[in-house]
Order: C-alpha cells, then structure tokens, then sequence
C-alpha cells in the first residue's frame, strides 16, 4: 500500500499541492468533456466536480469494464455521464418515476410529471451512447429489488439516490454489495447533506455492520466505497492523487477528502 508522502496527512492535515482537483483537473473522456460543456443545460442536478471524480475513476485500469447501475435516476443527469464511460456491459436505472411515489416515502427528487418520458428525452438527447442497447430501465421501489433482477451483470460503478430515510438507504448499500464488480464504486449522494440527515444515519450503519464494503474517497456530498478486497488499491491511486486532500478515517478505515476551499 502507497501512503501520500507527506507526514502531516496522518493528522488529517491538508497536504502541500497548490492544485485543486475542480479548477485544474481535465476531463479524459471525450464524451464526458461534451458533456460537461453543456451541462447546465440539461434537466436535473448535478455538479461538474462530480463529472470529474467520475472521469478519475473510470480511468483506473483495474475498473474499466462492465456496466453502471444507479438507484434513482430523477432525469438521468448523473445516469447519463455514468453510461458514457461503459466500454462494454449493459447498464441499469432505477427508479419509481412518477407511476410509483407513494414509495418515496422521504419525497426526494419531487413528483415530476411524466418522469420517465422527461428521462427518455434525457438520455435519448444527450448519452451519445444511446440506442437501446445497453440501457435497461426498471419502474420499482429499490428496497424490493434482489441480486436476479439484474441478470449476471456487475456494475462498475452504482449511484445511490433513491430514497433518503436510513433503512432505504441501508437496503441499497446491502443490494449494491451484491452485485458491485470486483474492483467497481459506490457512490452514496447526499452525504453529510444537513437536508438529508438519514443518508448519513443510513451509512454510518451500514458501515459499522462491517458489511463489506468500505469508504475510500469524499468530494462535494458524495461518499465513494469500494469493496474491502479493492480498498488497497483505491487509496494507492489516491496517495498518486495530485491535488489537495487530507487523509483521515471513517468508521475505522483509511480514507481521502478531495479538498477545494482550504488555503
């Protein structure tokens, strides 16, 4: 395991890198700089930052296959950017839409009219990878779905964005263990997110149960996991990782917050 060189990260201290992962990180993937370009323009919520973090990691060579999965997709903004870093595999979105909210029992992500038609447009528009191929949509309260509804697929990386109460929260994390590929990334919105206390609650014990997935990576409100077994290579690459962040840990295991405001 590679550590970041500095000493003072052991005491969670910002280390030296006068470069900032928002302001100076370029994009890779073609797709996702288009995207990026343009992205205030589509529907949804989703901050550049993110497309960056997602960019980073679907550049690690030990995570490049298989297909992505999210757990309530709202109009497809982060779902989009996931499925345009698919080189093979298919890749799932879920969510109640709008047929199925009386499950959304934390009201997050709004009634929207007409969701699924809005996240067809969505995708239809703007994934540069869409033709019907690789997507497969599934209209359903996330806390019923099992490992068989997904075929013999693994994700590469799965976005959690469902329902924001603990126990939903916990179900999702316990689903997306199962069916996450070998070296993938689990991606928990909200967290920390003083709006939705119960993703943090949720998290914390998840993790505590020691359920076999571990946190590697904070950055903007998202928390990124992997699973126990890939957890040494995640923080290698982070202690490569040229921008400003602190070492620190959660729940007992090593971890990294990518830094923006610090001096």
């Amino acid at each position: 395991m590679i550590l970041a060189k500095n000493p003072r990260n052991q005491s969670g201290a910002i280390n030296d890198t006068r470069l900032k992962f928002f302001e100076d990180y370029q994009i890779q993937n073609s797709h996702l700089r288009e995207y990026a370009n343009i992205i205030e323009t589509v529907d949804g919520w989703l901050w550049k930052g993110d497309l960056q973090i997602l960019d980073w990691i679907s550049q690690r060579d030990f995570n490049r296959y298989g297909g992505v999965l999210e757990l309530g997709v709202h109009l497809g903004k982060l779902f989009i950017a996931m499925n345009m870093t698919v080189e093979q595999g298919e890749s799932y979105a879920v969510d109640v839409f709008t047929d199925l909210q009386e499950y959304n029992v934390s009201h997050s992500g709004g009634n929207i009219s007409d969701q699924i038609r809005k996240f067809r447009t969505n995708v239809e528009t703007y994934d540069t990878r869409w033709n019907g191929f690789n997507v497969q949509i599934i209209t359903e309260d996330t806390m019923v779905l099992r490992r068989d509804h997904f075929g013999d697929n693994k994700f590469k990386v799965i976005s959690i964005d469902a329902g924001h109460h603990s126990p939903h929260v916990m179900s999702d994390l316990r689903l997306a263990k199962e069916v996450l590929a070998r070296d993938g990334v689990v991606i928990v919105d909200d967290w920390m997110n003083s709006e939705w206390p119960g993703v943090t609650e949720g998290t914390i014990q998840f993790l505590s149960g020691n359920n076999g997935l571990v946190p590697f990576m904070s950055y903007h409100h998202k928390l990124y996991l992997c699973r126990y077994n890939a957890h040494h290579k995640w923080i290698d690459q982070l202690g490569r990782f040229g921008y400003r962040r602190n070492e620190t840990q959660l729940c007992g295991y090593q971890m990294y917050n990518i830094c923006e405001k610090l001096p």
